[in-house]
This record gives C-alpha cells, sequence and structure tokens, in this order.
C-alpha cells in the first residue's frame, strides 16, 4: 500500500512539473528514497522508467496544445518541458510516426 501510495506521489509531482527541467533529486526527495530505489520501484509498478513516463506525459500534453492551439511547435516543446524543438520533433514522431506539425494539420483538418 505504501508503495503505490509513493508511485501517486511520483506521477503527481510529474503532472505539475512537466513543464518545467525534472531530475532525479527532485522526484526522490519527494518520496523518501535513494534515487535507485526510487527508480526501480517506479519501473516495477509502472514497466517503463520515470524518464520515460515523463516523456510520454510530455508528448500526450504537447497533443492536446497542437490541436487547441496555434502556438509555434517551437514554443509548445518549451511549454511541454523539452528541451529543444529537435529532440520533441523526434519523440513525437517515434511516438506517432508523424511530425508535430503534420499530426496538427491532420486533427484540425477532422474539425
Amino acid at each position: 500500500m505504501y508503495n503505490t501510495s509513493r508511485i501517486k506521489t511520483i506521477i503527481n509531482y510529474v503532472h505539475n512539473h512537466y513543464s518545467e527541467k525534472i531530475n532525479l533529486d527532485d522526484i526522490s526527495s519527494q518520496v523518501n528514497l535513494s534515487k535507485g530505489a526510487c527508480c526501480r520501484e517506479f519501473k516495477k509498478y509502472m514497466n517503463c522508467s520515470i524518464f520515460e513516463y515523463i516523456t510520454n506525459y510530455r508528448l500526450v500534453e504537447s497533443e492536446k496544445l497542437l490541436i487547441t492551439t496555434n502556438e509555434s511547435i517551437t514554443d509548445i516543446a518549451y511549454k511541454c518541458g523539452f528541451a529543444s524543438a529537435s529532440y520533441f520533433i523526434e519523440k513525437f514522431k517515434l511516438q506517432t510516426g508523424m511530425s508535430p506539425f503534420v499530426y496538427r494539420k491532420k486533427k484540425q483538418s477532422k474539425k
């Protein structure tokens, strides 16, 4: 029970801070675990690393902004916590199979 509480705390932290630079020290201090124990526990319950989860959550949030705003791809990348637009585009393509620009055009044309 205590372990799932820790996982929820980590997830809440990520959801509240995804637009910022998040490091393992910040996360592990939230749940009073060492960095290694924090990573092991998260992976055990979530079947992905903390940083995979952060990236995936940032991509989900970026999809919402691509559909609902006309902000530039670069602005969306930074707003969602990515360090560069090129890294965002690379990860977005891996996740969706298309660039953020193409994704936006497809989704907005369906409205």
